[in-house]
């Protein structure tokens, strides 16, 4: 695959990377435009700056909700000699803008080892599953399905044991990716030649986007280093695992767990046995879960006013409501 001459890169979508890679074609003085959803050009990038304000230094930026052929045009002016990459678009494109306008030369920024895990989600999925592999991966899109097409260019990586949080694998994800995305664009400065690798749909897989508010609800009754790991998965940046405690709603942070105490009745499951001024300990299955951050609805750390005896509870419609599948738009979650 050869791109050949390229007059303007187009970067689609949002998120850190798209200001990256534009401040990168900046600096190599190369034309570039980006385009945006709402939801993505509110986002808070860089020393609490908007993406939007970022991208308006860095490019020829444009903001949309709907994108169409005739909007394109309108942005691009030509369809020569164009080179098109989606960084976490929230658009399915139309076989009819990849083939008319793109001219096929549309490649996508994934993190995932595709056929592996496409779709969204993030990190939240791979937290749950224990999965330490790591991959810069962009490849084609040929198509209006999701994450398919060849891959043009890859490399593996492994994420560090310590690493917890969502955010944690982000910011470490994050720099793997600017190195990756410079190398890539090197090589098309040069006019290199890649050698596209095709998916193997049967070993595909796929995951929908979760909804912290929505799916995040805690399920007391599982083994303890599930729960440890879904509470894990939905940590910063998100809000939090959310269950109740004393009847009021509250989330939970910055977990740990140990299985240096006695195996507990499920009765016990939820009740906290032992607190600090740091933390508290709760009794849970096959061991016990160390919580250091239980925020209010007002956003305040309440650990401090917990006391040995009480219970978090998440009651089983919470449970059943929290398996819904969410969909998302460029304007944010779509209302049921």
């Amino acid at each position: 695959m050869n791109f050949g001459k390229i007059d303007k890169f187009v970067l689609i979508g949002g998120g850190t990377l798209i200001n990256y890679f534009a401040s990168q074609l900046k600096i190599q003085g190369l034309n570039c435009i980006t385009i945006v959803s709402t939801r993505h050009a509110n986002e808070k990038i860089e020393n609490d700056k908007t993406l939007e304000t970022l991208l308006k230094k860095n490019s020829n930026f444009n903001k949309l909700d709907d994108l169409n052929s005739k909007t394109i045009l309108k942005i691009i002016d030509s369809t020569e000699n164009n080179l098109f990459i989606s960084f976490d678009s929230p658009w399915i494109f139309s076989n009819d803008l990849i083939k008319n306008i793109f001219k096929n030369k549309l490649i996508n920024s994934h993190s995932t080892r595709l056929p592996f895990d496409k779709g969204g989600g993030g990190f939240s999925w791979r937290i749950l599953n224990y999965d330490k592999f790591g991959i810069c991966l962009l490849h084609m899109i040929n198509n209006n399905k999701i994450d398919q097409g060849e891959i043009l260019m890859y490399e593996e990586f492994l994420f560090p044991h310590h690493l917890k949080k969502p955010i944690d694998f982000q910011k470490f994800q994050i720099e793997k990716e600017k190195i990756f995305l410079n190398k890539f664009l090197n090589e098309i400065i040069k006019n290199k030649n890649f050698n596209l690798i095709n998916q193997p749909s049967y070993l595909s897989t796929y995951m929908p986007r979760l909804s912290s508010v929505d799916n995040g609800w805690i399920d007391w009754n599982i083994d303890i280093i599930e729960l440890f790991a879904f509470i894990c998965a939905f940590d910063d940046p998100y809000v939090g695992s959310s269950t109740l405690l004393n009847g009021k709603l509250v989330r939970i942070k910055s977990v740990n767990f140990t299985k240096a105490e006695k195996e507990f009745h499920p009765y016990e499951y939820g009740l906290v046995f032992r607190k600090t001024d740091k933390w508290i300990v709760v009794a849970c299955k096959s061991g016990c879960l160390i919580i250091e951050e239980v925020i209010d609805t007002r956003g305040n750390n309440i650990i401090n006013k917990i006391k040995t005896g009480d219970r978090f509870i998440t009651p089983y419609k919470k449970l059943d409501a929290a398996k819904k599948r969410y969909f998302y738009t460029p304007k944010g979650k779509k209302k049921s």
